[in-house]
């Protein structure tokens, strides 16, 4: 049997989902010496041969930016007093051109001093990707579409849907695609969600368009709730316990290179999967990009959700091992709120009697929203009685209106 409970006050919370605007950056890969001084190399139009003049190039020392240059009439360009690194990102943008990233993997054994051998061949944007989304035939606006090249390792590049649901790419002629759209909540009515779709798309000609009808989600279908980070670990809560979870690729944006056989350690708790990401060199710093393709199983719909987990490492760490397991002071507002609904069987209902949702609760607790804040009456019962749910019972009976336990 669940207890509910009735709140001091009841909050409805819109959570906004944000998308990074990237245009079509892709990812090239070349190996040199490592740099002690000057960085030198010519940019060249990858069909042509021929030198690109007016080009921004970039140094990134891991995901921080060290310098800017232009290229000359000759494609070349230099930087000049670059500190030793293992490995740098030479982020290239010019006009007509995808903007690309090339991921330059240094050989510590060589320290040369120098590094004027580089050579960046560039995909010209020479044709154009229309998508148009529509769900059960009806156009949809305002949806961050995704393009990741499948020709090289590519940040992804995305676009807004316009009243038309159109959204349009400038892409490279001969190159190949992914676009996925994410799934559409209509008039934020979880009754009323289409899954998203992925679509591979061959750029065959100077015009391409590609048309997305979302379906619409069956009833019950596993959903990812939101997610959470400190340092580089990322907790992911669903809508229902996970009877298993895959890790099928990783990737960081920055300063580490990941185990591709497994890129992730993944630890299970009823609705939460913790992933730790497995670095096999460098080291993962605040402000990297890490992504992870999951698939989940769902233990009581038996539906899977497969998609991506997406975060920006912070600068927390995850040192807690000399800390006693009964410490309950680094709760998060997903670990107390995940105890209190799934662990022991306790809820929070609004005036009307219904079930307040458990993603309801939560971005009420990270907003700080009385009574749901881990400083407030109630958020303080549950992280004193984290372990203990008799006790957390009889504590949240004297912090809610009323203080009588409603079967649920």
């Amino acid at each position: 049997m669940r207890k509910a409970y009735l709140p001091v006050c009841v909050v409805t919370l819109l959570l906004l989902a944000l998308a990074l605007s990237i245009s079509c950056a892709a990812k090239n890969k070349t190996s040199a010496s490592a740099p002690r001084g000057q960085i030198a190399g010519m940019v060249i139009d990858s069909i042509s041969g021929q030198p690109v003049n007016g080009a921004t190039i970039k140094l990134l020392l891991g995901s921080n930016l060290w310098s800017a240059t232009t290229s000359d009439s000759n494609g070349a360009f230099a930087f000049y007093g670059a500190p030793a690194a293992s490995r740098l990102i030479l982020e290239f943008s010019g006009k007509g051109y995808c903007p690309m990233n090339f991921d330059v993997e240094t050989t510590q054994a060589e320290h040369t001093g120098q590094l004027t051998d580089l050579l960046l061949s560039v995909v010209r944007a020479d044709a154009s990707l229309n998508v148009i989304l529509s769900a059960n035939g009806a156009f949809m606006p305002n949806i961050a579409i995704s393009l990741q090249s499948m020709s090289y390792v590519s940040l992804p590049a995305t676009a807004t849907t316009n009243a038309q649901g159109l959204a349009n790419f400038s892409v490279g002629s001969g190159q190949s695609y992914t676009v996925s759209a994410p799934p559409v909540e209509i008039n934020n009515n979880p009754a009323d969600e289409y899954t998203g779709a992925s679509v591979n798309v061959d750029i065959h000609d100077l015009a391409v368009s590609v048309f997305i009808d979302l379906t619409k989600s069956p009833p019950n279908e596993m959903k990812l709730i939101s997610q959470g980070v400190k340092g580089d670990v990322v907790t992911a809560l669903f809508t229902e316990p996970i009877a298993s979870i895959d890790v099928l690729d990783g990737q960081v944006y920055g300063n580490a290179t990941l185990n591709q056989q497994n890129p992730a350690s993944v630890r299970v708790a009823g609705n939460q999967a913790v992933l730790t990401p497995n670095v096999v060199s460098g080291q993962i710093v605040a402000g990297d990009s890490i992504s992870f393709t999951v698939r989940a199983q769902g233990a009581q719909t038996q539906t899977w959700w497969d998609g991506p987990i997406e975060y920006v490492a912070t600068d927390d760490d995850d040192d807690d091992d000399d800390d006693d397991d009964d410490d309950t002071v680094g709760l998060t507002c997903t670990e107390a709120y995940m105890d209190m609904y799934t662990t022991c069987s306790l809820f929070f209902e609004d005036g009307s009697g219904n079930e307040i949702p458990l993603d309801s609760v939560i971005a009420a607790c990270e907003a700080g929203t009385s009574p749901y804040a881990l400083d407030d009456a109630c958020g303080i019962c549950i992280v004193d009685n984290y372990d203990d749910c008799t006790a957390m019972e009889t504590c949240l009976a004297s912090c809610v209106s009323g203080g009588a336990a409603v079967a649920g």
